[in-house]
């Protein structure tokens, strides 16, 4: 969103510097003392309103909120009138008829400070747009990287935790092992491990539990003979 402001913001700028241009090449046209460059500065007043017809095109894109519409249709609605005049301007230049194309100038600064103020209205909007929008984003990033930091730390608990209940539970394991191997070592067949999993240190319980009963039955069958 941010991005796009910014886009709305260059553009909008862009249409104030071609309009201040454009309304140059005008007031140029309408000097009959020079008219060798008549047609070159009718050119470039039509080069301009191509220009700005296009990032008015960008500008509508960017636009996010029912203000900066609303505002825009202002400005759109000036920029049309503003146009219609300079056309009717220009027309009479072409005739020759300095004196009507004069008449039609005072009205057509009117119209081209009209549109300035709503350009300027714009600009302002827009760069208020923007710097919310940026603010918005910075708030979004802040909050991002604090659940980010927290949950790397719950991650790093979780498996400090799994891995101390793990320790823990091997630990214990190993010492109902270390204490039926110690009885075996006095002769004492009465124990077994109480280790009930199919884990390696259970495969090693049954393995012992299984010699236990395999001595006990040995030496049954020696007292026997």
């Amino acid at each position: 969103i941010y991005n796009m402001d910014l886009i709305g913001t260059d553009a909008i700028n862009n249409i104030k510097l071609n309009s201040i241009q454009g309304e140059k090449d005008v007031l140029l046209i309408l000097n009959p003392a020079d008219r060798s460059d008549l047609q070159k500065n009718k050119d470039d007043n039509a080069s301009l309103k191509t220009k700005n017809d296009a990032l008015i095109a960008v500008y509508k894109k960017t636009i996010t909120t029912d203000l900066a519409s609303k505002q825009f249709d202002e400005f759109e609605k000036s920029v049309t009138d503003y146009r219609i005049v300079r056309d009717e301007l220009i027309k009479k230049v072409d005739e020759g008829n300095y004196a009507e194309a004069n008449k039609l100038k005072e009205n057509f600064s009117k119209l081209a400070a009209v549109r300035l103020t709503w350009l300027d209205k714009e600009i302002k909007l827009s760069m208020d747009t923007a710097k919310a929008s940026y603010e918005d984003s910075k708030v979004s990033y802040s909050k991002a990287n604090i659940l980010s930091t927290v949950v790397t730390f719950l991650g790093l608990f979780v498996a400090v935790a799994l891995g101390l209940l793990i320790a823990i539970s091997i630990s214990s394991q190993l010492k109902k092992i270390v204490v039926v191997t110690e009885a075996l070592g006095v002769n004492d067949l009465s124990k077994t491990v109480d280790i009930n999993n199919k884990s390696e240190i259970g495969n090693l319980a049954n393995g012992i539990n299984k010699a236990i009963t395999n001595i006990k039955m040995l030496i049954a069958e020696i007292s026997e003979s």
